[in-house]
């Protein structure tokens, strides 16, 4: 379901307010995924192709939505038994400096690094020895080798530091980086607070029951000294914030040159702190519009949201984004989701957020931007660390490069500005951490670079390939550069022009000219040629569909289609029978065929009413009865008028040949599904405060049942169990409870819409911490929260439901009823004799010569419904058994070429 959220924002008094923003709540482009919603979410890019994807993590593996150049998402799951969940942090960059980024998880007893291999299609996990309480996880080339490092912060004592020994194999290493012992250490980020070239560390702290003066409180500046070695210094900067924060955002939100600060607090005042340009900080939030006494925020980052050119601040405040006005004042404005991991989720040039398992996407307006991806040489392939410098109308916006900021998730590592409405960029700077200056002249707007380490760029040159870009196993690719430069680097470190390919993957190369001057060229992507099997899509109908109708089922292309029901040459079939069906196609590597997954279609019988016609004389009604379910009769083939519910329809008179036409209805249950947490698996608490559950519904289904869970220290007894839409009682029941799980039945109807769901008491278990909203309830719908926000689940758990029955309608069934005219008055027709009258078991019948020679002889009942039917010639009178006749009154219809005779006659059995 697509949710639009337009966000009202307040003008400040005598203030310039920036341009508002507004997310559209896009999270069906994203596979629902359950059990990842207490780990922390990543969204850089994670196979190279310069869109930022989303990782989720789980015990059982990873989870990567890769986003398409088309806006939507692929979705793959990586397995792999995860032991160090990232609960508090994870990071993201090449530590092994292959092209694809690879993780670091911040977890409660370990810190554990995951390496991508194989094109990113498996992934190790190594746990670092010894036992860490982790919390936000950072990236860093902290000795300047061209590897990154990483500082991992602990909870309850020194945090730590991994070297990079080369190829991403870490170790453990405190003399690395050797900073305070104490405990406490909530958060870190690198930035150059004093614009001296050299990237320095902040730590921001908090340590739980800690009084004020504790120095375990206080947050730690780390200066760099430009030689390996750092000197703390954050009193002299005015930084040793002593209450118990959380964590830091460093931007130059005032774009002066020099890196501010903005630091939440959960006992005293959050702090806006201005950089003087030489290092020196004061906090300057009185008057700011920021709510100094807004506290108890966690997450707290940064970014340009409505592209006016001014760093914007979205942390866990009451207003989640604060709008920077571009004088050091903010204009605070409500999200509908809370800060989660940044990225530009569709490519349009505007940051978005997934936060949880939701995805929000940036509305945008008419301001430009600016994308940069880094590409080291001598540094880390990220350029993480690398100081970003965009000259234009507006002066000079700066940014770092980091890979951890805020308290837990990992947001792009592309390089993003907003322009405002200008049109043109003077230049744009690149300060390496390994000291080369990239400079460009009047790059353009609303375009993403892709730039290697040199002092100049080229533009982007094509890889010619030989043959095709599929590979078969034992062959290889050949990939050749552009000739006439002075140098050339592939990913894997070879320096020649070609490059044979033998495994997947993508693969570009980085040219030099004489001058020195690099670029990167488009990335040609290898892969496997029989690795995509083909798949079916269900492009008209479902899967469950009613006889009568059809599906129409697509292929994904391939060479030489062959559909299991024959079809040859066509990715698309037409399907009107039940049945399992698969595609295959021609092997690239001659292995033979290629056959998809199964999909079954199922077409539910909708038979038509089984009834043959009758005839009656004129001014006779006659009772009709249909073999079917749930008949409807009509006057008409198609629409018309409703004439009679039920299979037995006694029509009225009739007086001229009539057809009537019936249909059947079949009625066929609903499918049951699952919604909701399946269990209380988490933490359960009971709380003293009421809580329901908020859900959507899209289609109408009924609520069956529910588990409800009691402890044995609660009584056991009724409860009343309601459900509100709008505030309105839409249904109740009473359910009685015993100790432990309960399965409680409903049987609530529920139409589409919104609800709330309670219970009258709030002794029954409920689960708090991180969830994993929204859950699904089958496919017609999701719990969307609490009433008491997100971080609680109560009461209702493995919700059964039953959608709509499906209803089948039969073609109709024409019955046509003949009006016989005798040519005399049926009882004295000259043309027929019938004798005995009654008769029982024989009855004899005389034909007169006018009714010629050979004919039909017909019986209805007394119904009209035929009974029998007979053929005769060259016979004056004819002998007809009736032993078999039940008593009543019969018609007899003699119909010849030359006439047509009625007459009625009794059967009376002894």
């Amino acid at each position: 379901m697509k949710v639009k959220w337009i966000i009202l924002w307040c003008l400040l008094l005598s203030k310039l307010s920036a341009q508002p923003v507004s997310f559209t709540d896009h999270t069906n482009k994203l596979q629902y995924v359950f059990g990842t919603m207490g780990q922390a979410k990543c969204g850089v890019d994670m196979n190279g192709d310069g869109l930022d994807d989303i990782t989720r993590i789980s015990d059982e593996g990873l989870y990567i939505d890769f986003q398409k150049p088309d806006g939507t998402f692929l979705h793959r799951f990586v397995p792999l038994a995860i032991q160090a969940l990232p609960v508090w942090s994870i990071t993201a960059g090449d530590l092994d400096n292959d092209g694809l980024n690879d993780l670091v998880f911040g977890g409660n007893t370990n810190v554990s690094f995951v390496i991508a291999h194989q094109n990113g299609e498996a992934y190790t996990e190594t746990i670092m020895p010894g036992y860490i309480f982790s919390q936000r996880g950072t990236l860093f080339d902290i000795d300047l080798d061209g590897d990154l490092d990483a500082f991992v912060c602990r909870d309850d004592g020194q945090s730590q530091t991994f070297r990079n020994t080369g190829s991403g194999n870490m170790e453990l290493d405190q003399a690395l980086f050797n900073t305070s012992t104490l405990p406490g250490n909530y958060s870190a980020i690198w930035t150059d607070y004093n614009n001296d070239g050299h990237t320095d560390l902040y730590l921001t702290k908090c340590l739980g029951g800690a009084l004020p003066g504790n120095p375990a409180r206080t947050n730690l500046l780390y200066r760099n000294n430009g030689n390996g070695t750092f000197t703390e210094r954050g009193a002299e900067a005015g930084l040793n914030d002593n209450a118990q924060s959380w964590s830091t955002a460093f931007e130059d939100f005032d774009n002066d040159g020099d890196f501010d600060a903005f630091i939440i607090n959960h006992d005293e005042g959050n702090r806006l702190m201005q950089n003087n340009g030489s290092g020196i900080f004061t906090n300057i939030i009185n008057g700011s519009g920021i709510d100094e006494f807004d506290l108890g925020a966690w997450e707290n980052a940064s970014g340009d949201f409505n592209n006016d050119g001014y760093v914007d601040i979205i942390s866990e405040l009451q207003n989640e984004l604060y709008l920077n006005n571009g004088d050091m004042t903010f204009t605070g404005q409500s999200l509908p989701f809370r800060p989660g991991a940044i990225g530009d989720f569709n490519n349009d040039g505007f940051l978005d957020v997934t936060y949880r398992s939701q995805l929000w996407t940036n509305d945008g307006n008419d301001n430009h931007w600016f994308k940069l991806m880094l590409r080291g040489i001598e540094s880390n392939r990220n350029g993480i660390g690398a100081r970003i410098e965009l000259y234009g109308s507006w002066g000079v916006q700066t940014r770092e490069l980091r890979s951890g900021q805020s308290y837990s998730p990992m947001n792009t590592l592309a390089i993003h500005f907003g322009i405002g409405q200008s049109e043109t960029i003077e230049k744009l700077l690149v300060r390496w951490p390994g000291g080369e200056i990239t400079e460009i002249l009047n790059p353009a707007i609303d375009t993403t670079y892709n730039i290697a380490e040199s002092p100049c760029i080229r533009t982007s040159e094509l890889i010619s390939v030989e043959g095709s870009t599929l590979l078969c196993p034992g062959d290889s690719i050949q990939l050749t550069a552009p000739t006439g430069y002075a140098a050339y680097l592939w990913p894997n470190g070879s320096t020649t022009s070609s490059l044979s390919v033998f495994s997947p993957g993508r693969h570009d190369v980085i040219v030099t000219d004489s001058m020195g001057c690099s670029g990167i060229s488009q990335a040609v992507e290898i892969e496997l040629a029989d690795k995509n099997l083909p798949e079916i899509e269900i492009i008209t109908g479902n899967a469950t569909e009613c006889q009568g109708t059809s599906v129409i089922l697509k292929s994904t292309p391939g060479q030489h289609l062959l559909w299991s029901d024959g079809t040859m040459d066509t990715t698309a079939i037409t399907v009107m029978s039940s049945g399992i069906y698969t595609v295959s196609i021609d092997s690239v590597c001659d292995q033979g065929k290629l056959i998809s997954a199964p999909v079954e279609i199922i077409f539910l019988d909708a038979s038509a009413p089984q009834i043959e016609g009758a005839a009656i004389v004129a001014g006779d009604s006659v009772l009709l009865n249909a073999a079917g379910e749930n008949c409807l009769w009509f006057d008409a083939a198609i629409g018309g008028q409703l004439l009679n519910e039920g299979c037995d329809f006694q029509t009225m008179a009739l007086y001229t040949d009539t057809t009537f036409y019936v249909e059947s209805h079949y009625q066929y249950p609903g499918s049951i599904q699952a919604g909701g947490k399946p269990d209380t698996s988490g933490f359960n608490v009971l709380s003293p405060f009421a809580k329901e559950i908020h859900f959507t519904v899209t289609e109408p289904f009924t609520l069956v049942t529910t588990d409800m869970y009691l402890t044995n220290q609660m009584p056991e007894g009724e409860r009343i169990i309601r459900l509100f839409s709008n505030q309105e009682l839409v249904a109740e029941t009473t359910a009685y409870l015993s100790n432990g799980k309960n399965v409680v039945t409903l049987n609530f109807q529920i139409a589409p819409g919104k609800y709330t769901l309670g219970c009258d008491r709030l002794d029954q278990y409920q689960n708090v911490g991180a969830l994993d909203y929204p859950y699904p309830i089958g496919d017609v719908g999701q719990l969307d929260s609490s009433s008491m926000g997100l971080n609680f689940y109560p009461y209702f758990f493995n919700w059964q439901i039953q959608k709509e029955d499906i209803t089948c309608v039969s073609a109709r069934t024409p019955v046509p009823i003949e009006i016989l005219t005798p040519n005399q008055d049926l009882n004295e027709s000259p043309g027929i004799k019938i004798y005995p009258i009654p008769a029982s078991d024989l009855l004899h019948i005389s034909i007169s010569k006018v009714q010629g020679m050979n004919g039909e002889l017909i019986i209805l009942d007394a119904s009209g419904r035929l009974f029998e039917k007979h053929s005769y010639d060259h016979s004056s009178i004819l002998s007809l058994p009736t032993n078999h006749f039940p008593s009543g009154v019969y018609q007899l219809l003699l119909i010849s070429p030359q006439a047509a005779e009625c007459k009625r006659f009794i059967i009376q059995q002894p």
